[in-house]
């Protein structure tokens, strides 16, 4: 059937690139194809292999019928454009197909760029043993497989995943588990999925880059990422990951590194809600914010049997709510708050700052607010951040390149409020609290018949100024009351909200 329909479908296709004038709204095809696809659509009847290379176009939309394959036996490019992406997709009526299957071992790689792979049940994606892919500016969505990696299968030699989007897969957007030490995966946006990352290569080496891991649910472990073999991450956020077992954010049954992280509001039900390391050896956790994070225990090695070589240095840790590490790694060493850093903040021994990190907002804006510690508390040994100054800890540097006015690093003599600013406001306001000690502080907003509509409770700040960003966007307008209590201090501020 595949053989004899072969010629009809090259015609097909040699007419068109010969031809590219003459149009069609609509081509079958089936087994054995390749040459050029255009900017057309193209239903796919059966399954369709590789009889030669296989360029396509941008523009062109492939529309898969009911439980058909596409095998990429020989070299594959799709090159799509912004704002003219390439379609892989099922045709109306159908609810499901099998992926594409890239099998061929290509010195060159296989290269799709700018295209949208979506409704499989065989991963999106499932590039095989000795294949090389490179998969850049894609959307992959909606796609599961019965191993994890419904979104992309990644065993691959060698290649790279670049500025991709991973929503509403199952069974883990990306599954990695076959790799050399020079695979890139950088600039990845991964939501919404039933899990996110999943590696599964003892022994190997892999890092991402400057990745976005967030609202990602997975019943069992690791929401975020669930790796067994050495993981390195560089700046990059994960938030909203949830789990219902160990590690909301991260699960690692080896070794994890991060630098320059933000890891925050994540929550597992059981253990590590930011973090958790199954015998984790010589962790490095690196200028990284660990902030807010629901559960038992922020990060939760699984055994005291920890290494020697771990280096938790130059990092926030703030949790309200639980324990931060458990165990101490460096047993009565850490968080040991015993010293002041450069900038007069409360630290342990390892310039490990335990306060709130001073968000533009704790759950919508992970930026740093102007009086935030961690700005300039990073290793002086890291790059300098991009303004040339000392390096921030978290995912998101502050630009003191047009600062008006220096920071005071000095420790206030007075408790303080500083007015409401906006105020009017619409929507958030800013509070700036200087105390001069360290204390439990708790601030609550009342409207006018004195009914409770926000209050952040009990958490322990250092001496120091905190900015604190209240918002107002579930309130109806009018007047309302801000108290702030530290210690014996209490202060009341009257705002107006308006709509």
């Amino acid at each position: 059937m595949i053989r004899q329909r072969f010629p009809l479908i090259l015609i097909c296709l040699t007419f068109l690139v010969l031809f590219p004038f003459v149009t069609h709204s609509q081509i079958h095809i089936s087994g054995e194809i390749s040459g050029t696809l255009v900017d057309t659509t193209y239903i796919v009847d059966d399954d369709i292999t590789l009889a030669g290379a296989l360029h396509i176009e941008p523009g062109a939309r492939l529309l898969f019928e009911q439980g058909t394959h596409f095998t990429a036996n020989r070299l594959l490019v799709a090159d799509g454009e912004p704002g003219d992406s390439i379609y892989f997709e099922l045709n109306d009526g159908a609810n499901a197909w099998h992926g594409i299957d890239i099998t061929y071992n290509s010195s060159y790689g296989h290269y799709l760029n700018y295209c949208v792979i979506t409704g499989s049940i065989s991963s999106g994606i499932d590039a095989s043993e000795g294949a090389a892919l490179h998969l850049f500016n894609s959307r992959i969505s909606g796609n599961t497989s019965e191993e994890v990696g419904g979104g992309v299968r990644f065993r691959c030699l060698s290649g790279a995943i670049d500025s991709c989007l991973f929503v509403d897969n199952e069974n883990y957007a990306l599954s990695a588990n076959y790799f050399l030490d020079s695979t890139m995966f950088s600039h990845l946006e991964i939501v919404r999925n039933d899990g996110g990352i999943h590696i599964d290569f003892e022994g190997g080496n892999v890092h991402f880059s400057n990745c976005k891991i967030y609202e990602n649910y997975r019943d069992g472990d690791g929401a975020g990422v669930c790796t067994y073999t050495r993981t390195a991450f560089y700046n990059s956020l994960f938030y909203n990951n949830i789990c219902s077992n160990r590690g909301g954010a991260i699960y690692s049954f080896y070794v994890i590194e991060l630098y320059n992280c933000t890891i925050v509001n994540n929550h597992a039900d059981y253990r590590g809600s930011a973090i958790f390391g199954y015998a984790s050896n010589n962790p490095t956790i690196v200028n990284t914010i660990v902030a807010l994070n629901s559960g038992n225990n922020a990060i939760d090695f699984l055994s005291r049997e920890l290494g020697l070589n771990y280096d938790i240095h130059n990092s926030c840790f703030y949790s309200p709510d639980s324990s931060v590490i458990h165990p101490h790694p460096y047993d009565s060493l850490f968080a040991v708050i015993d010293r002041t850093n450069a900038n007069g903040d409360s630290c342990d021994i390892f310039n490990n700052i335990y306060l709130d990190p001073g968000f533009v907002n704790d759950t919508l804006d992970y930026h740093l607010s102007m009086f935030s510690p961690c700005i300039d508390a990073g290793s002086p040994d890291s790059p300098l951040d991009p303004d040339n100054t000392i390096s921030d800890i978290g995912v998101y540097y502050y630009d003191q390149t047009f600062v008006s006015e220096h920071r005071d690093y000095s420790c206030p003599t007075n408790f303080e409020v500083s007015p409401a600013y906006p105020n009017p406001f619409n929507a958030t306001t800013s509070v700036l609290v200087e105390t001069p000690f360290r204390s439990p502080l708790t601030i609550r907003v009342f409207d006018i018949l004195g009914r409770l509509v926000y209050s952040r409770n009990n958490h322990t700040v250092s001496a120091g100024q905190h900015l604190y960003q209240i918002s107002g966007a579930a309130w109806g307008a009018g007047t309302y009351f801000v108290q702030i209590e530290a210690g014996a201090e209490k202060e009341v501020q009257k705002i107006i909200l308006l709509k």
